[in-house]
């Protein structure tokens, strides 16, 4: 499709394809931008559903109003074709954490601040989106996270999309309550962005296990690895602001993602949270002076390290994306749903991008 026009964009090349529609890069003629272009199937464009669907996808992300949202410049058919423009940005967290693995908790925690209060402000809207996921987080090159696919996302004011007792999400990042097919709201968010804190610190997803059900029985029934049984030195009051996200019980959670951004911000007072027009995350510098009343976060101790002298590796890791070559299709790809699995994933991996 490189040089077809899809309205007034002129195509570029296609980034993703999956079940119920692509994503391109395409140029906009008007504004001189680079962007990212969701086209529906032609298959579907006939089927009312799925473009009902596709446009609510894009009238939720239109009434959240924050940084850390991805934003939409259209919404349009041409000949047939439904498609929404976006903010292209080709990186995305999932792609990140499978150069890096573990990040600082300290980089993990600015992160998880800003989806957080991009959630939150979905949240407010009465927007609960339901598969929060690396795959979901795009990152532009100042490291400022942008929440996307609201795909599966509800909307408390429209019921006529919601399939009650029908299980929606990611088995890796999804709440008790979402495994047990009962209706998801603001804290089953919250639970999602506490695995998402745990996996990007520690390395590895908090359960796992040989297929999604044994992983959703996890979230029901277990608890995660504490992270200071990892080797891992995170500050206490980060870990409990995961415990808390995490707790089985919904009403023992931070209310919305806003309340558990506000407590992981008075965790780590120091640290320095980018926005759009900043400059790429980083922790505060060493030498940074303090202010009287601040002090150095508890840490939780480590357990004693092996008789070999190093901590056990971790076990839960989720299983890792194609390397760097792919990373561009991981980001903005990911915004559509059944995107085509590489050939490296496993069974379980498939099931977590909606490919089986």
């Amino acid at each position: 499709m490189a040089n077809e026009l899809i309205g007034k964009y002129r195509v570029l090349n296609e980034i993703a394809s999956g079940g119920q529609g692509a994503v391109f890069r395409a140029f906009d003629p008007t504004t001189g931008m680079i962007v990212a272009i969701k086209v529906l199937h032609a298959q579907y464009a006939s089927n009312e559903s799925f473009v009902e669907r596709f446009h609510r996808e894009a009238s939720l992300i239109q009434k959240i109003d924050h940084d850390n949202v991805i934003k939409i410049f259209d919404v349009d058919e041409s000949e047939g074709r439904h498609f929404i423009v976006l903010e292209f940005i080709p990186e995305s967290l999932s792609g990140l954490i499978d150069v890096t693995g573990a990040l600082s908790y300290e980089r993990a925690t600015a992160i998880t601040i800003g989806i957080s209060e991009g959630i939150g402000q979905a949240h407010k809207q009465g927007i609960v989106h339901r598969d929060i996921k690396p795959q979901n987080i795009l990152l532009t090159p100042q490291g400022v996270p942008k929440i996307t696919d609201f795909g599966i996302a509800r909307d408390e004011s429209l019921d006529t999309m919601t399939m009650t007792g029908v299980m929606m999400g990611t088995p890796y990042y999804m709440s008790p309550e979402q495994a047990d097919g009962k209706r998801a709201d603001a804290r089953s968010d919250v639970y999602s962005l506490g695995c998402l804190l745990y996996r990007l610190i520690s390395g590895e997803v908090p359960f796992s296990g040989e297929t999604p059900l044994a992983i959703l029985r996890s979230h029901v029934e277990s608890t995660p690895q504490p992270l200071n049984k990892l080797g891992i030195s995170v500050p206490s009051a980060v870990v409990k602001c995961i415990q808390k996200a995490m707790e089985k019980d919904p009403s023992k959670r931070f209310t919305d993602a806003s309340q558990l951004a506000l407590a992981l911000r008075k965790a780590l007072p120091d640290l320095v949270v980018e926005s759009s027009l900043s400059s790429p995350i980083t922790p505060p510098p060493a030498n940074r002076e303090k202010s009287k009343t601040s002090t150095k976060p508890e840490v939780e101790s480590q357990p004693p390290a092996s008789r070999s002298g190093q901590s056990q590796p971790p076990q839960n890791r989720q299983p890792s994306s194609p390397p760097l070559v792919a990373r561009a299709a991981s980001g903005i790809g990911r915004m559509i749903s059944g995107v085509t699995c590489p050939p490296q994933t496993s069974p379980v991996e498939r099931s977590d991008t909606g490919c089986i």
